[in-house]
């Protein structure tokens, strides 16, 4: 069995898999992370050399201004080097698999990076949900691609996933309004088919990228850090309907 067929049967079995450094290597990747890097020095009128120094200065300037994760986020994901990341041919191709289609047949929405300050986990995080209820495209397959663009460790609060909570399909949805005035979708975790599911989260860096099935229950992990700052990607793929 070849190694993407393998990635689709875990996906199949828990309803998320990691595949750790599929972007690290990939020209769409390095373009992105300088991209980053240099948008980030250039919006705060800074010179730092790295991500960590970014990381510091810019968890400082959030405490002084909320208002900079949303600026950041809304012009970020505006950047053309985000498109061209996330529908990289190694992506592309890695979802023929997954999807059983070819490229032609696959396109994608819900194209999003997200910037995940210290302190703003009431705002920037998600409650347990499902990415179907979030979705515009119903009745084909679908899948959630999830890419990591930095190093996001325990304590900064990584996905949580209910482990093979796919298998129960779409749950009851409910609506509710977080602190920014912006609607969520919730999902009762506490029912009975998924309260003792087990909780899976992983560490990542760089390039790492997880597949989630549409129906996968999970969360955003709180970020319990003074000064480390979560930065990521997704987009949700779909064959189109004939």
């Amino acid at each position: 069995m070849n190694k993407d067929k393998l990635i689709a049967n875990k996906l199949k079995k828990n309803g998320y898999v990691l595949i750790k450094n599929f972007l690290t290597e990939t020209s769409e990747f390095k373009d992105f992370k300088y991209f980053l890097l240099s948008f980030l020095n250039l919006a705060l009128n800074k010179k730092c050399k790295n991500f960590n120094q970014m990381n510091k200065f810019l968890s400082e300037k959030f405490k002084k201004n909320a208002k900079i994760s949303s600026f950041l986020n809304d012009n970020i994901n505006l950047s053309p080097p985000l498109q061209r990341l996330l529908v990289s041919k190694k992506i592309i191709t890695l979802l023929t698999t997954i999807l059983n289609t070819n490229k032609e047949s696959i396109i994608l929405n819900n194209q999003r990076f997200r910037i995940q300050i210290p302190g703003n986990d009431k705002i920037s995080n998600l409650p347990w949900h499902q990415d179907c209820h979030y979705n515009s495209i119903k009745r084909t397959k679908s899948i959630v691609v999830w890419i990591s663009l930095g190093e996001i460790t325990k304590k900064m609060g990584p996905i949580i996933f209910k482990n093979s909570s796919h298998k129960f399909g779409e749950q009851k949805k409910i609506k509710i309004k977080k602190e920014n005035g912006g609607n969520a979708f919730l999902v009762n975790v506490c029912n009975p088919r998924l309260k003792n599911l087990q909780e899976v989260d992983f560490e990542t860096s760089f390039g790492d990228l997880i597949l989630i099935d549409m129906n996968t229950v999970h969360t955003s992990g709180n970020n319990l850090t003074l000064d480390k700052i979560k930065y990521s990607a997704q987009a949700r793929f779909h064959v189109v309907k004939k």
